[in-house]
């Protein structure tokens, strides 16, 4: 039999509204709950995923990391940048700026490319999300 120790909060002061709090939930106390594994027919499965299986998950994502593989046309113009920049902090940060310079975020917050990433260069910004 396993023990579950229970915590319990006492007399603890209401949470009041705080000028510049992005997200309340963070400066509250919960309890959240995760289902860690379970039995299905006999068989053990895990449900906790470290680090290294979520980027595994994410780099062969269809809509995610198989993205960072397609040859974007009409970029000639950022290879000429980058072929005099060796550094790779200076070659991200190249990269970062042409895309900032060139797309419009549609104000989604998803990190998915549903509908491709050469889709979204033609229109030259994020596709809607689905």
């Amino acid at each position: 039999m396993r023990y579950v120790k229970t915590y319990v909060m006492r007399d603890e002061p209401g949470f009041r509204d705080e000028p510049y709090i992005i997200n309340d939930d963070y400066y509250r106390d919960r309890l959240e709950t995760k289902i860690t594994a379970y039995n299905f027919n006999g068989r053990r499965e895990n449900r906790v995923a470290n680090w290294v299986q979520v980027v595994k998950y994410l780099m062969e994502d269809e809509d995610f990391g198989l993205q960072l593989n397609k040859n974007i046309p009409r970029t000639a113009d950022l290879d000429e940048k980058l072929k005099s920049i060796t550094s790779p902090y200076q070659r991200m940060k190249t990269i970062y700026k042409y895309v900032q310079d060139n797309m419009k975020w549609d104000e989604s917050p998803g990190i998915w490319a549903f509908d491709g990433v050469k889709s979204a260069w033609k229109t030259r910004r994020e596709p809607p999300v689905k």
